[in-house]
């Protein structure tokens, strides 16, 4: 039986944002923010440095599986960032695992500050988005001041669609062998559509230290080897075909061998290839799964063998 509690926290966070590169200057692309009405009560807000107001809602949803070596806790976070008058420019949800336990507190530790690590980087990587929204923002609001005094018939209105990003965390397998979830990452920064990828994490659960791939058997390098050629030969099925660019094996095994392109399962070894890696974006995120009873015969460690309930 799950158990299920979910506490709302109050939450600020004060973004540093650069140009990267751009040759606009954001700054002056949003002015200065003083006053946006905040219809959350419990909500808080917060100007940066360069005027742009920063929404923050946090909540904490806790859920302790049963039979789960690790009682994990979903850290969530919702925020937006708003222009001068009350635009939302950008979007950013989050949310990541944060795990306890009544032994091993030393592995769980050593899960958590890796985890801690991955939210510090999603942080910084979207300092540069906001810059570039707000100044995507600020070509809007020129384009559409310089339509406005256009005759009749001249150029249209376009419209501002905020920035967005997403990184959301679900466990994958947790046991007293593993501890494995998967992030997906969406990006939205305008044109026809955004981009997404999911990206797995694994742990020895008995250690806290992050797995790679060759870690998984004694001989990583055939390991590695049995893989590719166990993936190859899914691709030659009429199910992947109709989904893989013509050219695929040019980018097979640099796609499947990333480091983050694997997780584990209670049914098996999952690889995956975001959109444009091995076919169309139509063709969405294209996975592999190789069970364990496969595994084992490839050199899998006794000790990562799925361990059920």
């Amino acid at each position: 039986m799950k158990k299920k509690t979910v506490v709302l926290l109050l939450c600020t966070m004060s973004v540093v944002l650069a140009s990267c590169g751009k040759t606009t200057d954001a700054k002056n692309e949003v002015q200065e923010t003083t006053e946006v009405a905040v219809t959350e009560p419990e909500t808080e807000t917060e100007i940066d440095e360069n005027g742009t107001e920063a929404v923050n809602e946090t909540e904490t949803a806790e859920e302790a599986e049963s039979g789960g070596k690790f009682i994990v806790t979903l850290e969530e976070a919702n925020e937006s960032y708003q222009a001068d008058d009350g635009t939302v420019i950008y979007e950013d949800a989050y949310s990541y695992p944060k795990l306890d336990a009544d032994h091993d507190k030393e592995a769980a530790e050593a899960i958590n500050a890796d985890i801690t690590e991955l939210e510090k980087e999603h942080k910084s990587g979207i300092e540069a988005m906001i810059g570039y929204a707000k100044e995507d923002y600020g070509y809007y609001k020129d384009a559409n001041t310089e339509t406005a005094t256009e005759e009749e018939g001249g150029l249209s209105l376009y419209d501002f669609f905020p920035y967005s990003s997403e990184e959301t965390s679900t466990v994958e397998r947790n046991d007293n062998g593993i501890f494995s979830f998967v992030v997906y990452n969406y990006d939205f920064s305008g044109g026809a559509h955004g981009n997404y990828a999911y990206s797995g994490y694994n742990y020895d659960a008995n250690t806290g230290a992050r797995l790679v791939l060759t870690d998984l058997a004694g001989d990583g390098d055939a390991f590695k080897q049995n893989i590719l050629s166990d993936i190859e030969a899914q691709c030659q099925t009429p199910e992947y075909q109709e989904l893989l660019f013509p050219e695929y094996m040019d980018y097979l095994e640099d796609s499947i061998f990333e480091d983050t392109a694997w997780y584990l399962t209670d049914e098996g070894l999952t690889i995956t290839c975001p959109p444009y890696a091995l076919g169309p974006y139509a063709a969405g995120n294209i996975d592999f799964t190789i069970s364990y009873d496969t595994l084992e015969t490839y050199g899998l460690k006794s000790e990562y063998r799925y361990q059920a309930d």
